[in-house]
């Protein structure tokens, strides 16, 4: 008979009630919990002495939208600005912006370790063993994907190309507060 009784009430419009809004609430706090960080995180200051060695650098800056990745470290060395990009805090890509230069792309991407170099127009891409590199030619800077892994994904190429092309331009400032 309890064991009757214990069914009714399982059964019961309260309990099932109960139930769902467990279930909502618990639901709800997953995809609170797994939301994009960006959205939620607070704007950060703008590193001066960043913003100034980027401008120093007379490049026009860029990010990038590829694969998911998010950017997560900017720095300065030389002439060069480097973009770090992951995917769930595992190095997926470094985006260098640089001065462009007239003439032709594969003798700026020399390399020495005997990997390949195709140019074509305003675009490149070099390959050694996994690692490929790809970049673009725009207005006055030249935007390279570096140590992108090409072995098991034939389509990354063109996805970078688009990626690179498609590439926003950023103020200064915005790339100073990563």
């Amino acid at each position: 008979m309890d064991a009757d009784v214990s069914l009714r009430r399982a059964r019961s419009p309260v309990v099932i009630a109960s139930t769902a809004v467990v279930v909502l609430v618990a639901g709800a706090a997953l995809i609170w919990t797994i939301r994009d960080d960006d959205e939620t995180a607070e704007v950060r200051p703008v590193d001066r002495a960043l913003a100034a060695a980027i401008s120093g650098t007379g490049v026009t800056p860029y990010v990038v939208d590829f694969d998911g990745a998010r950017l997560r470290d900017v720095r300065v060395e030389g002439a060069e600005v480097f973009l770090s990009y992951d995917v769930d805090d595992v190095p997926l890509f470094t985006l260098v912006l640089e001065k462009s230069r007239p003439g032709d792309l594969c003798q700026d991407h020399d390399d020495s370790r005997g990997g390949s170099c195709l140019a074509d127009g305003d675009r490149v891409e070099t390959e050694f063993e996994e690692f490929g590199t790809f970049g673009v030619r725009r207005d006055d800077t030249m935007l390279t994907m570096a140590s992108v892994v090409i072995e098991s994904d034939p389509d990354i190429g063109e996805r970078a190309y688009a990626a690179l092309e498609a590439a926003e331009r950023v103020g200064v400032d915005d790339l100073a507060r990563r």
